[in-house]
């Protein structure tokens, strides 16, 4: 085929399970489920979560809660391998690549339907794509990462290009992440956003606050998925999130902390897979004006950090000390990076060098209801007292906590998870400045940005390695964050619920999992 002509053919797997020409229709209706159970004589799976989800629409998710349910429902181009961080073939049977990584040609798997019932082919792929591009307001962060991607079109009923303006390493791991899922065309029509894709499980229902309801989807392309449902159950408290698990109302958690779990009393039930998650959680300053303008400002504050033993003291298993905010087992981390020293004193000499004499008022921003964000920030404030800085406490809504620009807070403390194993996906948005940049610190170094630029660009990963090292030193001299922890994933489930997978970013993949004990009702 001519469009091939001069290209380098990566071939994927070929094959797809035939389906039968039934139109599926979505229905959007809300129910309530009084008593939501797992019982031996049905095939669901309880997953309890500890908020709400927040959107459908993988073109604007970002939150995992919303992500974990999108990644059953939508599917990429690509995918990662089972309990891999390689890249293979999903709606995509193969794809090539030219003009020196900025032309990439791929190949739409054929029969495959949306859950609505709609085709997908070209034009499908294309809609998903231009959709979002079209409108940067709606969606300034999907173009935040996709900031190279200028034109997707349609070649013939299978086959899409991909023009970029400038060649970008991870592409391919871009495509497999949840915002970069292909979404039914109708999904987009009327104004409110329907959740039709291909993936293993529909739609099925949701009461806001109470649950979220996924259902096997019986004509999926590849092979159904073992589970009739899988409902998304919030519980806030973790205290009874773990007593619906011991008392087999619910399948699946995840847990913030060990505290209120006693794993001698409950191993005959249940059991913990501890898990390196793609998240840190992090201390930003706002690096444009007020006190932390001056790097020593910034530095003072982790002089009195003993980061290392709060971590450990506040989270025993389920987070680790964070060194930089590239995650370990992403990408381009650094594992050589280590904390500035606890010193007092020092702390004292850099506040009165950056000519701070006196005591100074701060703002710290950071979501309300987490136990964790609290005590780590009542240590802060304690910590920043012994030298004069007074800290301001204002706990917020997660959803006005993403909101929070670098111009409203002196300190804000939150978290970030990446979309790719990569560390340009943790460096790019929140260091460099461009549309659509969550850059929650205002920090600017034109050197840093030209690395991370080269680093996106390159395709030899020694050469990007090395880049990225070079990044994150300059950004542990400037401190526009201070790393605080890498949360683990505890998950917490049933000894009976077998195959599940975890994706390289944490989230749950549902289509094997299946139950050693429990009888199967075809629903």
């Amino acid at each position: 085929m001519g469009c091939f002509s001069k290209l380098r053919i990566v071939q994927g797997k070929n094959g797809f399970h035939e389906i039968r020409a039934v139109v599926l229709s979505i229905l959007l209706f809300f129910l309530f489920f009084p008593s939501i159970h797992s019982s031996p004589h049905n095939n669901t799976l309880i997953f309890l979560s500890s908020v709400d989800m927040i959107t459908f629409d993988p073109g604007i998710v970002t939150d995992r809660y919303s992500s974990q349910i999108i990644t059953n429902i939508f599917e990429g181009l690509t995918r990662y391998k089972k309990d891999s961080p390689d890249i293979e073939p999903c709606l995509a049977e193969s794809w090539a690549i030219g003009d020196n990584g900025k032309r990439w040609v791929f190949r739409i798997r054929k029969g495959v339907k949306f859950h609505n019932g709609e085709i997908l082919n070209a034009s499908a792929v294309v809609n998903s794509f231009n959709t979002k591009l079209s409108d940067k307001k709606k969606y300034k962060e999907w173009n935040s990462f996709y900031t190279y991607l200028k034109i997707v079109r349609k070649v013939d009923d299978h086959i899409v290009e991909f023009i970029l303006s400038k060649p970008y390493s991870p592409f391919l791991f871009q495509l497999a992440s949840p915002k970069s899922t292909i979404i039914a065309p109708s999904s987009y029509f009327g104004g409110r956003f329907i959740p039709s894709g291909t993936g293993p499980f529909r739609f099925g229902g949701r009461k806001e606050g109470k649950f979220v309801k996924i259902i096997r989807n019986d004509l999926y392309w590849g092979k159904p998925a073992f589970l009739s449902n899988v409902i998304f159950k919030v519980v806030k408290d973790q205290k009874w999130r773990i007593l619906q698990m011991r008392n087999s109302m619910a399948d699946v958690t995840l847990l913030e902390s060990m505290g209120g779990y006693n794993e001698k009393e409950n191993q005959s039930k249940l059991k913990i897979v501890s898990v390196h998650s793609a998240a840190i959680s992090y201390l930003a300053f706002n690096t444009r004006k007020g006190p932390f303008r001056d790097k020593r400002m910034r530095r003072a504050v982790a002089h009195l950090l003993r980061k290392d033993a709060m971590v450990k003291k506040i989270f025993q298993r389920s987070a680790f000390n964070a060194s930089s905010p590239v995650p370990p087992g992403m990408f381009g981390h650094n594992s050589k990076q280590r904390d500035y020293k606890f010193d007092v004193g020092e702390a004292k000499k850099l506040k009165i060098e950056a000519g701070y004499n006196s005591d100074v008022e701060v703002s710290l921003y950071y979501g309300a209801n987490s136990q964790n964000s609290e005590n780590i920030a009542a240590v802060l404030v304690r910590a920043a007292k012994k030298i004069g800085i007074n800290i301001k406490r204002n706990p917020v809504s997660f959803s006005e906590l993403l909101n929070i620009g670098y111009d409203k807070h002196d300190m804000l403390m939150m978290g970030w998870v990446g979309d790719i194993p990569d560390a340009d996906v943790y460096l790019y948005p929140n260091f460099t400045e461009h549309s659509g940049s969550l850059n929650k610190s205002g920090y600017i170094n034109p050197r840093l940005s030209n690395l991370i630029e080269k680093a996106r660009m390159t395709s030899d990963k020694k050469v990007r390695k090395s880049l990225y090292f070079e990044s994150q030193e300059i950004l542990h001299n400037d401190l526009p964050w201070i790393p605080l922890y890498y949360p683990n994933e505890l998950l917490l489930l049933n000894k009976n619920v077998k195959n599940l997978s975890i994706q390289p970013l944490s989230f749950l993949n549902f289509r094997d999992v299946f139950f050693d004990n429990k009888k199967v009702v075809e629903e």
